[in-house]
Order: structure tokens, then sequence, then C-alpha cells
């Protein structure tokens, strides 16, 4: 991504030229780079959640979804509240929220597909 650019946050439209506002258009970029490059192992945090879920539409409990997880440390990082996990469903997906814990997720076999 070398010579890369991002275009500056508008402060008058996007508050302050600092933290999230100042970070977001670099993390952007950087993501659709990467979904370029590795478009079957790269996601957001709740597209990463969306597709497993989606893989396995016979785990429909919070206990069955989170056994989804091969590594109790990426259940414990991505996964989201049991009240939302119980309440997933296809029309029902989790979106984007500014306090997901992971911005780019590389996956290889982070999640098991029962």
């Amino acid at each position: 991504m070398i010579n890369q650019t991002v275009s500056r946050p508008n402060k008058a439209t996007d508050g302050t030229l600092s933290g999230h506002a100042a970070g977001e258009p670099f993390e952007k970029r950087v993501y659709q780079e990467l979904k370029k490059t590795y478009p079957q192992n790269i996601f957001k945090q709740y597209e990463y959640l969306n597709d497993i879920y989606q893989k396995n539409p016979k785990y429909i409990s919070v206990e069955q979804r989170n056994a989804l997880f091969s590594s109790p440390t990426a259940h414990f990082l991505l996964s989201r509240g049991d009240k939302a996990t119980k309440e997933w469903s296809i029309d029902n997906i989790f979106e984007e929220k500014q306090n997901d814990t992971a911005d780019i997720l590389f996956t290889k076999t982070v999640f098991t597909t029962l």
C-alpha cells in the first residue's frame, strides 16, 4: 500500500480530526485492499459472525453458536452478548458496531463448520 492516500476527514461534518474520525479512513482503505487480495479470509467482525452463523443454520442456541469457535480466545474477543447471539437470524443479522473488538480479521480456521 505504498504511496496510497486517504481523504482527510472533514472537521465540519465529522467532528474532531483525532481518534475514531481520524483513523476510520485508514481502516477502510486497508480493509478494501486486503479484501481484494484475500476475499475469503478478510472480514469485519460482524461479517465474520454473520458468515459462521449462516454456514451453520441448525445451530440456534447460544451454546451451539459458541461451540462454533475453535478457540476460546477468539470466542471471547469476537462474540456478541448472549442476548444478541440468541436473537441472531438470517432476518436479523449483525451490523457493524463501533465498539466491535476487531476492526479487521484475517482468518484461516478460527471457527469450525459443524
